[in-house]
């Protein structure tokens, strides 16, 4: 079997570049401005906390259901 060489084209080239510059670009706005205050870049530190609110009161209702059933 022979291998043949293929090398990219021009195309290839300059479409990845063009991506990369725009990826760049998104890049550059997501660290500066109005994005880096917002909410998404906040603490999850009141969802956990409520996350463990939830979980702690299905406890108790699920052990409060099996004592009321037994």
């Amino acid at each position: 079997m022979s291998k043949a060489n293929i090398e990219p084209s021009s195309g290839m080239i300059s479409t990845s570049e063009s991506l990369n510059k725009d990826l760049l670009i998104q890049l550059e706005e997501m660290c500066n401005g109005e994005h880096s205050t917002s909410e998404c870049w906040s603490s999850a530190k009141s969802t956990i906390n409520e996350a463990v609110y939830w979980i702690a009161l299905g406890v108790i209702l699920w052990i409060s259901t099996l004592l009321i059933i037994s």
